[in-house]
């Protein structure tokens, strides 16, 4: 793809509704909360059912020169508001971190930096949720490790189990190949700086391509551990009784829950 050519658009691959999962006093509300694949590069006609089904905000976590390469795409002429947000600086594993051959755990203790380091994004994410009118999707790359973040943030803070937390990043494994396909029309370019891929391979990266349980274990773990939890940590970064009161209202829908 040359700097004026047109990204390749395409259906998501790894869409989905986190409607339902059980959290402190009911469910999360169905048509609240969709995590996802890289949005930009949605289709004319997915990003038109989209906003039918009741989308109104974006929220993007990727870095800006991921950003740069594709922009907002279809859905930035759409009646959606939109809200960039970079969990990363450059691209979702940078290879000084993180490489090929690095297991799950480094996954999740990789996690566990940028929850720790973004957490004031993370709270600002939440906010920005708990004011949506509609549905908000939000995004990275993939939609595994940025989203699977924002999404244990999100769930916690509602009160799901960490075993409900762990579940839901772990659809996504089922979804990478697919996932993978598709990026790589895009950002093969970038992937192979990175070394996740080589010019003209199928992609490769172990625990980097795929959504193992123990990487989100792995996470809340170390941040429990170290840090006293994932909420204790959100709240040292401005989430407050009254926010967290908001997104409540917002997302769920009151019934059996935890």
């Amino acid at each position: 793809m040359t700097a004026t050519s047109a990204p390749a658009l395409s259906e998501l691959v790894n869409l989905r509704d986190l409607g339902g999962i059980a959290v402190t006093g009911g469910h999360v509300r169905p048509g609240r909360l969709w995590r996802s694949d890289d949005v930009s590069t949605v289709t004319h006609e997915q990003a038109d059912r989209l906003v039918h089904a009741g989308l109104t905000t974006v929220i993007d976590l990727r870095s800006p020169v991921e950003a740069s390469v594709t922009g907002r795409g279809p859905l930035g002429t759409l009646d959606v508001q939109y809200h960039h947000l970079p969990l990363t600086d450059d691209l979702a594993a940078p290879g000084a971190t993180l490489t090929a051959s690095s297991t799950a755990v480094d996954v999740g203790e990789w996690y566990a930096l940028l929850v720790l380091s973004k957490a004031p994004t993370l709270v600002r994410a939440l906010a920005i949720i708990a004011e949506s009118a509609g549905a908000t999707v939000f995004h990275c790359a993939a939609g595994k490790d940025r989203t699977g973040i924002l999404a244990a943030s999100v769930l916690t803070v509602l009160g799901a189990t960490p075993a409900a937390v762990i579940d839901d990043y772990h659809k996504t494994d089922a979804a990478m190949p697919a996932v993978m396909a598709r990026l790589l029309v895009v950002f093969e370019p970038l992937f192979r700086q990175s070394a996740i891929v080589t010019a003209g391979s199928a992609p490769t990266g172990g625990a980097l391509l795929g959504a193992d349980v123990l990487s989100m274990s792995t996470m809340l773990e170390v941040l429990e551990q170290s840090h006293g939890g994932l909420v204790a940590i959100l709240a040292g970064a401005g989430l407050t009784p009254e926010l967290q009161q908001n997104l409540v209202a917002r997302t769920v829908s009151p019934g059996d829950g935890v």
